[in-house]
């Protein structure tokens, strides 16, 4: 029988599936995930001193336990627009993917 710890915790994940989640499709098949796109900066040019702007940082992050194995070039679907993985790392509970 699971702790109290337990329960709580996959009523937190469950939670979280529901409410912050989406389901995106990775090689056809549908996956909850929290998909993050932040300007991907480089080292300041010239005299100015500003960071330069070189795209964007895409991650797909879904629980672990959806049973997904990561590959490179595994095809992602956002939003209509077909991405491929590139990369990926794992962080407690998550896989979070980078896309591009």
């Amino acid at each position: 029988m699971p702790s109290p710890f337990d329960v709580a915790l996959a009523q937190a994940d469950a939670t979280i599936q529901q409410v912050i989640m989406s389901e995106y499709k990775i090689n056809g098949k549908p996956y909850q995930a929290v998909y993050d796109e932040i300007p991907r900066e480089i080292d300041p040019t010239g005299y100015s001193g500003s960071l330069a702007l070189n795209g964007s940082y895409r991650t797909l992050t879904l629980f672990k336990t959806q049973g997904y194995k990561p590959r490179r070039e595994d095809v992602v679907m956002i939003d209509g627009k077909r991405y491929g993985v590139t990369g990926f790392g794992y962080r407690d509970g998550y896989l979070v993917l980078q896309v591009e």
